[in-house]
Protein backbone atom coordinates (compact mmCIF):
# COMPACT_ATOMS: atom_id res chain seq x y z
CA UNK A 1 0.00 0.00 0.00
CA UNK A 2 2.76 2.66 0.60
CA UNK A 3 3.80 1.99 -2.64
CA UNK A 4 1.12 3.04 -4.26
CA UNK A 5 0.17 5.74 -1.88
CA UNK A 6 3.92 7.03 -2.92
CA UNK A 7 3.42 6.59 -6.38
CA UNK A 8 -0.14 8.41 -5.99
CA UNK A 9 1.75 11.43 -4.34
CA UNK A 10 4.13 11.67 -6.90
CA UNK A 11 1.60 11.81 -9.87
CA UNK A 12 0.00 14.22 -7.95
CA UNK A 13 2.39 16.29 -7.60
CA UNK A 14 3.23 16.69 -11.06
CA UNK A 15 -0.26 16.87 -11.84
CA UNK A 16 -0.64 19.63 -9.25
CA UNK A 17 3.15 20.84 -10.72
CA UNK A 18 2.25 20.95 -14.45
CA UNK A 19 -1.50 22.73 -13.47
CA UNK A 20 -0.02 25.43 -11.81
CA UNK A 21 2.78 25.70 -14.84
CA UNK A 22 -0.54 25.89 -17.32
CA UNK A 23 -2.40 28.14 -15.19
CA UNK A 24 0.59 30.79 -14.85
CA UNK A 25 0.85 30.53 -18.58
CA UNK A 26 -2.56 31.26 -18.95
CA UNK A 27 -2.58 34.22 -16.30
CA UNK A 28 0.84 35.68 -18.65
CA UNK A 29 -0.99 35.21 -21.65
CA UNK A 30 -4.15 36.60 -20.62
CA UNK A 31 -2.13 39.77 -19.08
CA UNK A 32 -0.40 40.36 -22.64
CA UNK A 33 -3.14 40.00 -24.49
CA UNK A 34 -4.34 42.84 -22.01
CA UNK A 35 -1.67 45.28 -22.32
CA UNK A 36 -0.46 44.90 -25.66
CA UNK A 37 -0.52 48.28 -27.71
CA UNK A 38 -1.88 48.95 -30.93
CA UNK A 39 0.62 48.58 -33.94
CA UNK A 40 1.81 51.74 -34.58
CA UNK A 41 0.95 53.61 -37.61
CA UNK A 42 3.15 53.12 -40.26
CA UNK A 43 4.59 56.97 -41.10
CA UNK A 44 4.11 57.42 -44.75
CA UNK A 45 7.66 58.24 -46.20
CA UNK A 46 8.22 61.06 -48.29
CA UNK A 47 7.40 60.51 -52.00
CA UNK A 48 10.14 61.93 -54.34
CA UNK A 49 9.88 62.42 -58.02
CA UNK A 50 13.02 62.37 -60.27
CA UNK A 51 13.78 65.39 -62.45
CA UNK A 52 16.40 65.92 -64.97
CA UNK A 53 19.34 67.15 -62.39
CA UNK A 54 17.43 66.95 -59.06
CA UNK A 55 14.09 65.80 -57.63
CA UNK A 56 11.22 66.90 -56.15
CA UNK A 57 10.03 65.49 -52.91
CA UNK A 58 7.07 65.85 -50.39
CA UNK A 59 7.74 67.76 -47.08
CA UNK A 60 5.83 65.95 -44.44
CA UNK A 61 6.47 69.60 -42.44
CA UNK A 62 5.13 71.61 -44.91
CA UNK A 63 2.60 72.14 -47.39
CA UNK A 64 4.43 72.73 -50.36
CA UNK A 65 6.83 70.86 -52.64
CA UNK A 66 10.11 71.12 -52.01
CA UNK A 67 13.13 71.08 -54.42
CA UNK A 68 16.38 68.82 -54.18
CA UNK A 69 19.26 69.52 -56.28
CA UNK A 70 23.30 70.17 -56.57
CA UNK A 71 24.63 73.40 -57.67
CA UNK A 72 27.95 73.37 -60.15
CA UNK A 73 30.06 73.71 -57.42
CA UNK A 74 28.76 70.54 -55.73
CA UNK A 75 26.70 72.71 -52.98
CA UNK A 76 23.41 70.89 -51.80
CA UNK A 77 20.71 73.21 -51.97
CA UNK A 78 16.96 72.29 -50.61
CA UNK A 79 14.07 74.92 -51.12
CA UNK A 80 10.85 75.25 -51.15
CA UNK A 81 9.00 75.75 -54.71
CA UNK A 82 6.54 77.21 -53.34
CA UNK A 83 3.76 74.66 -55.03
CA UNK A 84 1.65 73.83 -52.65
CA UNK A 85 -0.29 70.35 -53.45
CA UNK A 86 -3.92 70.47 -54.00
CA UNK A 87 -5.72 67.15 -53.39
CA UNK A 88 -6.41 65.56 -56.66
CA UNK A 89 -4.15 67.97 -58.42
CA UNK A 90 -0.80 66.17 -57.63
CA UNK A 91 0.24 65.49 -61.03
CA UNK A 92 0.07 69.04 -61.64
CA UNK A 93 1.74 70.37 -58.71
CA UNK A 94 4.94 67.98 -59.17
CA UNK A 95 4.72 69.29 -62.91
CA UNK A 96 4.76 72.89 -61.91
CA UNK A 97 7.40 71.80 -59.21
CA UNK A 98 9.83 70.45 -61.53
CA UNK A 99 9.61 73.70 -64.21
CA UNK A 100 10.44 75.86 -61.15
CA UNK A 101 13.22 73.43 -60.75
CA UNK A 102 14.01 73.65 -64.46
CA UNK A 103 13.90 77.05 -64.37
CA UNK A 104 16.96 76.87 -61.61
CA UNK A 105 19.19 75.01 -63.67
CA UNK A 106 18.61 78.10 -66.37
CA UNK A 107 19.35 80.62 -64.16
CA UNK A 108 22.56 78.53 -62.97
CA UNK A 109 23.22 78.20 -66.59
CA UNK A 110 23.63 81.66 -67.43
CA UNK A 111 25.90 82.56 -63.96
CA UNK A 112 22.64 83.81 -61.80
CA UNK A 113 23.25 82.46 -58.20
CA UNK A 114 19.40 82.31 -57.26
CA UNK A 115 20.35 82.49 -53.30
CA UNK A 116 21.59 85.86 -54.00
CA UNK A 117 19.32 87.90 -52.38
CA UNK A 118 17.82 85.30 -49.54
CA UNK A 119 17.89 86.41 -46.48
CA UNK A 120 18.74 90.23 -46.74
CA UNK A 121 16.27 92.63 -44.70
CA UNK A 122 14.82 96.10 -45.50
CA UNK A 123 16.59 97.08 -42.46
CA UNK A 124 19.86 95.88 -43.61
CA UNK A 125 19.73 97.49 -46.65
CA UNK A 126 18.87 100.86 -45.72
CA UNK A 127 21.78 100.99 -43.15
CA UNK A 128 24.15 100.00 -46.11
CA UNK A 129 22.63 102.69 -48.24
CA UNK A 130 23.13 105.31 -45.14
CA UNK A 131 26.41 104.19 -43.96
CA UNK A 132 27.61 104.63 -48.06
CA UNK A 133 26.17 108.24 -48.58
CA UNK A 134 28.17 109.24 -45.33
CA UNK A 135 31.11 108.50 -46.35
CA UNK A 136 30.66 109.01 -50.05
CA UNK A 137 27.95 111.70 -49.84
CA UNK A 138 24.64 111.43 -51.56
CA UNK A 139 24.41 111.26 -55.48
CA UNK A 140 23.00 114.58 -55.09
CA UNK A 141 26.16 115.82 -53.84
CA UNK A 142 28.29 115.34 -56.72
CA UNK A 143 28.39 117.91 -59.07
Amino acid sequence: MAGKEKALGVITSRLLRDATFICHTLVTAAEEAVNVEAPAEKTAKPRRWRADKGCVYENPQSACLWLDYRTPSGKRVRESSGVKVAPKKLREAIQKAKDILAQRFESIGLGVDSTIGKGLRYEDIRKDLLDRYETRGSPGDRK
